[in-house]
């Protein structure tokens, strides 16, 4: 009797849609979890990506919580650089010619609309109880350990042909690994656990979570997935380092340990296949082994087609300025496509490089805005940092947008569902951040009146 009637109590304490996670979470978890596989989940033209996307659209259309008071430190409105935008994106996208409404069309302009998902939870975030913020990193956490076990065994076992066969509502199989995505997620957990590992939280699951993490990446021969690790290894010291603002002694043990895990990093790094490739792109002569002279020809040709698109792109005014739109092959259009295509890579629409991409779909106005994002996205981190690094799903959002987008340029992950639902929706919990009010300029302390002899008080605001 009397534990029913305190599950009652604590139900009236916190109802039960507010512990409802944030806006979105949903379809981040399905990707973060499964990434490549996950988003072909579902029949043609209609995934399980897309129906949770829309349903966190409804949900926040029709939901009370976009009434719910702003918490202090998250702005009330959306971030005016991402509206700006998606409305760019609308109309680059009603003007693409006669490509409006096809399924190419759709396939290039889909992924920047996906930028919805920024104001989604940047709105959620805002207005979050304690109970949601909690649900969100608990249903975080379950997707990045799934991911990390699957990918352990997959870099361990191989991956086996019969659970990567295309079935009916798996059309991209199961359990198929995505060397460049797959890396970077892998870097996002191993971020988070050294973060909590610095703090004292959880140590030997942090420590040994560690352990796989460092497996399954040295099982990856993806150049651009090792660098995401890297830069999450050092926001997660980072993090902690200003997680530990006061603390003198624990902030000087983790300076301490910088030198000595880099000097075991720079030892390590010639022994992994990535590692290796990435010394060889560095230093071509370095390049003896045959992954050392593949990744040399991959960045030949990539620079290849970098040149050309850009020169493509270039040789009228309109399309240097707006863009070629959607739908259009501008790979096949700039010549540059023979560089991509052969046996790994097929219908290649992206020339490996986001921003490049971006240039050539959308011109100087679309990838300046991007651009201006990403800054403020690099602002927003380096100006927040004490307050991302107290708050773990922050530090998620942080991890996984820098993640991200360091293998965006170098590879195809934004232009496609398992890069771009995850970045958006951790790039609007970002551009929520502002000042708390304790946080702004310190009111005019009392001065001398000389001619009184005596204090005045400070002007009130």
């Amino acid at each position: 009797m009397a534990t029913s009637t305190l599950l009652a109590d604590r139900s009236r304490i916190v109802p039960r849609a507010a512990a409802r996670p944030l806006a979105g979470t949903a379809a981040v978890v399905l990707l973060v979890g499964a990434t490549r596989w996950g988003s072909y989940i579902g029949v043609s033209s209609l995934y399980l990506t897309d129906a949770l996307v829309a349903a966190a659209v409804v949900r926040m259309l029709l939901s009370p919580e976009r009434e719910a008071p702003v918490r202090p430190g998250f702005r009330a409105g959306s971030s005016g650089l991402l509206v700006a935008f998606l409305v760019y994106v609308v109309l680059r996208m009603s003007l693409s010619s006669t490509w409006v409404l096809s399924q190419v069309w759709l396939r290039d302009g889909v992924p920047y609309l996906y930028a919805v998902l920024g104001l989604l939870s940047g709105l959620s975030i805002a207005r979050a109880t304690p109970a949601s913020l909690e649900r969100t990193m608990t249903w975080v956490w379950r997707a990045l350990l799934f991911h990390l076990a699957w990918v352990s065994v997959v870099g361990l076992v191989g991956s086996a042909t019969t659970w990567e066969t295309a079935r009916p509502f798996l059309g991209g199989g199961i359990f198929a690994f995505r060397p460049d995505v797959d890396t970077a997620i892998v870097g996002v957990t191993a971020g988070l656990l050294l973060r909590r590992f610095l703090l004292g939280q959880r140590r030997f699951q942090s420590g040994c979570g560690l352990l796989v993490a460092g497996v399954a990446v040295s099982h990856s021969a993806t150049r651009a997935g090792f660098i995401a690790v890297l830069v999450c290894l050092l926001m997660g010291f980072g993090l902690a380092y200003a997680a530990n603002h006061g603390k003198g002694i624990r902030r000087a043990g983790i300076l301490v340990a910088v030198p000595l895990l880099l000097i075991i990093g720079v030892k390590a790094l010639p022994s992994t296949t990535a590692g290796d490739r990435l010394l060889a792109t560095v230093d071509a002569a370095s390049a003896t082994t045959q992954d050392a002279q593949s990744a040399l020809g991959t960045a030949g040709a990539r620079k290849k087609v970098w040149h050309g698109v850009i020169s493509w792109t270039e040789e009228t005014q309109s399309r240097e300025i707006f863009g070629a739109g959607m739908g259009v092959d501008f790979l096949a259009e700039s010549h540059t496509l023979l560089y991509l295509e052969g046996t790994t890579y097929q219908n290649v629409r992206s020339p490996h490089d986001y921003l490049i991409g971006s240039f050539a779909r959308l011109g100087l106005v679309g990838v300046g805005l991007l651009l201006l994002l990403v800054l403020r996205l690099v602002q927003q981190i380096f100006r927040f940092r004490r307050r991302i690094a107290q708050d773990e799903l922050l530090t998620f959002a942080a991890l996984l947008t820098v993640a991200l987008f360091v293998v965006a340029s170098l590879g195809v992950v934004l232009e496609a569902p398992f890069g771009a639902v995850p970045f958006w929706w951790a790039a609007g919990i970002l551009l929520a951040l502002v000042r708390k009010p304790e946080e702004q300029a310190p009111a005019a302390e009392a001065v001398p009146d000389l001619r009184m002899g005596t204090w005045s008080p400070p002007p009130k605001r």
